[in-house]
């Protein structure tokens, strides 16, 4: 249980570098302040959801199954990636700034 610990806790740190990277490359200067609050608003919102959503289904189908949509619905999150334009963005030079 250490190692997956130690593991996950490097690679989220890569994660947000990477996320808040990315973010500041395609905003504008003038709308970082807004897509920054906009985002991590969705994300607090999402774990709120997300835990409205476990217990509902928790109560009347028990712990493996409500694991099982979790698990589930993180790989399902995961593989949306792969339809987004976020994947193929290279070039940052075009950005108005």
């Amino acid at each position: 249980m250490v190692v997956p610990q130690l593991v996950g806790d490097g690679l989220w740190t890569v994660h947000d570098i990477a996320e808040l990277s990315l973010r500041q490359a395609v905003t504008p200067d003038q709308m970082r302040g807004r897509v920054n609050i906009a985002t991590v608003t969705a994300s607090l919102g999402g774990n709120v959801l997300g835990s409205r959503l476990a217990g509902a289904i928790l109560g009347p189908f028990g712990l493996r199954s409500t694991l099982a949509v979790g698990a589930s619905l993180t790989v399902l999150v995961g593989l949306s990636l792969f339809f987004f334009p976020v994947r193929r963005t290279r070039d940052f030079s075009s950005r108005s700034s």
